[in-house]
């Protein structure tokens, strides 16, 4: 085993006599350590409280390696982790244990809960706001923005981690309206600036709409549900469209005829078959699987008919 050198840099562990566990490091073990010893680490109010009640004497320290100064906190993260040292632990005295590259911060509960309150009151006053987003956009170089896309690729390619992410964002912008406002011209203002990119997001809105053919539909009926007036003024824009353009009229009329036979009416409502929990977008769909002809199911599925079939509207 190599001898450990405490003025070098070094990972080391502190036990207390009640089986707390700290894991840290530092660019001087020595020094480190006669900061423990003096009560200097306030900031580290865990481990501090343990030395001040039990004393520096009575808790048991061990350098676990020397490494260089560059290597500091990947090890101290491992060593953390194979400790259980943080404070979402039993006996964990870290309040925080660092990340490295891709991997994440680990804060205890009620840290991360006061730094959040922290951050929301700093944030309020503008000139913090504007100083944080600047300082933001300098540190994402080129290089930086490339990793951060593949590793968020990378992650959304689990399609329980999207849909999560995607509820979560829905329920923000229901709560916080004004922001949703915000975020739609924040939106428009960055493709203005951006053709190339303006390009792209229409591309990908093509490609998923053309694979989901329904859902263009599905955004208009709740977007005119949950805004009235904007449905109202809609349909009298589109009135005076139509009036001056048979042409485009006729067309528009030939292509919802074909949308309308092969998926039905946009107001229908979903079946369900509760034997196989196999959901259809209409009615006209859900019959289709069956024997029967629209109308004969509808009666069936409303109970208005003597045969009973395992189906009902969600």
């Amino acid at each position: 085993m190599a001898e450990i050198d405490y003025k070098k840099c070094g990972v080391y562990l502190i036990v207390s006599p009640t089986n707390g566990r700290y894991v840290g490091s530092s660019k001087n073990l020595k020094s480190r350590f006669s900061r423990y010893k003096s009560l200097s680490c306030k900031n580290q109010y865990a481990i501090y409280a343990s030395l001040k009640k039990y004393g520096f004497e009575n808790h048991k320290i061990t350098v676990l390696k020397n490494c260089d100064e560059s290597e500091l906190l990947f090890w101290e993260r491992c060593f953390g982790d194979i400790y259980l040292s943080s404070a979402n632990f039993p006996n964990g005295l870290n309040i925080v244990l660092p990340g490295y590259e891709d991997v994440p911060k680990v804060l205890e509960e009620n840290f991360r809960k006061q730094v959040s309150i922290k951050q929301i009151e700093r944030f309020k006053n503008e000139g913090e706001r504007l100083k944080t987003s600047i300082a933001t956009k300098a540190g994402f170089t080129d290089e930086v923005k490339q990793k951060m896309s593949k590793i968020h690729k990378d992650r959304f390619k689990n399609p329980e981690l999207r849909k999560e992410r995607s509820e979560v964002r829905k329920m923000f912008y229901i709560n916080n309206p004004n922001a949703k406002v915000l975020a739609s011209e924040k939106t428009r203002q960055v493709l203005s600036n951006r053709p190339e990119l303006k390009e792209f997001s229409k591309a990908a809105f093509k490609k998923y709409y053309e694979e989901n053919p329904t859902a263009r539909r599905d955004v208009m009926i709740n977007w005119h549900s949950q805004n009235p007036e904007f449905a109202k003024q809609h349909g009298q824009k589109m009135k005076d469209r139509y009036i001056n353009n048979p042409e485009l009229r006729e067309s528009v009329a030939n292509k919802t005829r074909q949308q309308l036979k092969k998926y039905g009416h946009p107001m229908s409502k979903k079946v369900i078959n509760t034997e196989t929990n196999e959901i259809f977008d209409t009615l006209k769909l859900a019959a289709k699987s069956t024997k029967y002809c629209e109308n004969t199911f509808r009666e069936i599925i409303k109970g208005r008919h003597k045969i009973k079939l395992p189906f009902e509207y969600l």
